[in-house]
């Protein structure tokens, strides 16, 4: 979700005197899960993929599993494009 979409969503739903209970990761937050850094094209795959996830299961260990597929899946596409 873009930035700028969250703030509407919050200003429509919510009054701004309302407490409200906000989590989320960047994508700096990612970078520091596995060894390289996460492309922005692998940044863009997991805020897709978290976008489709059922969001009562979307926690920080689903993101982790999700994210963790496309960051493998990237690692096995270089590595063939190094062989090549």
């Amino acid at each position: 979700m873009k930035v700028k979409d969250l703030i509407e969503r919050l200003n429509k739903y919510n009054n701004p005197d309302d407490d409200i209970i906000v989590d989320y990761l960047a994508h700096d937050d990612v970078n520091s899960w596995f060894e390289d850094s996460f492309t922005d094209d692998e940044w863009k795959k997991l805020v897709i993929e978290s976008e489709k996830a059922n969001m009562s299961n979307l926690d920080t260990d689903h993101l982790y599993y999700i994210a963790r597929e496309i960051y493998v899946s990237g690692c096995e596409a270089k590595e063939e494009q190094h062989n090549d």
